[in-house]
């Protein structure tokens, strides 16, 4: 039994010391998680107001390759492109499997639901993503889509969901790929072997000249974009994203014009603020092969160009995880300058200064709310 104390003892002693001597945390990403949430400083509230100065050595107008009209519609045909290859975009791409009126008791509690439908989406190596469309009793004809980001199922978004239920607006929700509800499925793969996805990181291994795994993150969104239009009297679409899922509603906004409003929350900034920053970006968010398309402020420019659209940019100052700080400030003129030039859509940028955590605030909602509302 001492023996059993002792072990016990000695391990978080050891633990301890070997992450404040190595910088790095041992064993497996739970620890990691639980270190960083209760013992690592948050990086945006002791540097809130300072901008590396780094930062400032980079030509910001050279990263902007969108000057016109012309411009925006190449960009968007070569992001296409290089995610679905051959197969392209379609516009009349349907569901796998649908099933209606289904029961989830977790969300039985949500003011103004009239019911939920779930979208199956089965994509190559057997990879399925399934949508929840939480359909409004009361219903003013808007959609939301709704994407969660890494840390899960959409589940953790269901104040945002039933916020905007609340208000009327229908909400499709996603979880990204082998997160959350979605499968995990086991490939096999060329002089490697049998692997379970269940980490991003490892579509580098699936990606060749005839595939890229981004059409994973993106194809959901398209089919449930699809669903949507065929099936309800939708007036507009809008799109809200936290984390990985602000990521995607950057990217899927900007080659998709029927997106009419997005909203990505403590999402991507550019790769100059991001390779910079004390935490590492995913796989998705640095593949080099697309970012030579277009890059970060390219893609806001995307998102954001159009009759009517326009992109609110949601970042929160004192983000505990990343993408926090002010350091947008040394790409906001420009971008201001190219969308003045543009003269055709709406970008900007909301600091939230409210709280200190890697969320959808409320004052966020409110922003959206009374942007969506206009």
């Amino acid at each position: 039994m001492k023996k059993i104390i002792i072990v016990f003892i000695i391990i978080p002693i050891f633990v301890l010391g070997y992450s404040i001597g190595s910088g790095t945390i041992p064993f497996d990403d739970t620890l990691k998680l639980y270190y960083s949430k209760t013992i690592t400083p948050n990086y945006y509230e002791e540097n809130s107001d300072e901008i590396p100065s780094i930062l400032h050595q980079t030509d910001v107008q050279s990263l902007i390759h969108v000057n016109n009209e012309i411009d925006v519609i190449k960009m968007r045909e070569d992001i296409i492109n290089y995610v679905w290859k051959e197969d392209g975009f379609s516009k009349n791409k349907i569901p796998s499997k649908i099933e209606y009126d289904i029961q989830d008791d977790r969300y039985k509690d949500l003011i103004n639901l009239q019911k939920i439908d779930k979208i199956t989406i089965t994509m190559e190596y057997g990879i399925e993503s399934y949508v929840y469309l939480f359909l409004a009793e009361q219903k003013n004809n808007d959609f939301v889509l709704y994407h969660q980001g890494h840390d899960g199922d959409f589940i953790n978004g269901k104040k945002t969901i039933g916020f905007f239920l609340e208000k009327g607006y229908s909400v499709a929700a996603l979880s990204m790929p082998l997160s959350g509800m979605n499968n995990q499925p086991t490939v096999n793969i060329a002089n490697i072997g049998e692997i379970k996805l269940s980490a991003h990181e490892q579509f580098w291994f699936i990606d060749s000249d005839n595939f890229s795994s981004l059409k994973f993150f993106l194809e959901p969104v398209m089919i449930a974009t699809n669903y949507i239009e065929s099936n309800y009297s939708s007036n507009s679409i809008f799109m809200v994203g936290i984390s990985g899922g602000g990521w995607t509603t950057t990217v899927y906004s900007a080659i998709d014009d029927r997106i009419d409003k997005s909203f990505p929350v403590g999402a991507m900034l550019p790769l100059f603020i991001s390779l910079n920053a004390p935490v590492m970006p995913h796989y998705e968010g640095i593949i080099p092969e697309l970012y030579e398309i277009a890059s970060y402020l390219d893609l806001y420019i995307l998102g954001s160009f159009g009759e009517d659209r326009e992109q609110i940019k949601i970042i929160n100052k004192f983000d505990s995880c990343c993408h926090g700080g002010i350091s947008y400030q040394v790409f906001e003129e420009e971008m201001a300058q190219t969308m003045t030039k543009l003269n055709n859509g709406n970008f900007t940028i909301f600091l939230d200064d409210t709280h200190n955590r890697h969320k959808i605030s409320d004052a966020a909602l409110q922003v959206i709310l009374e942007n969506i509302n206009n």
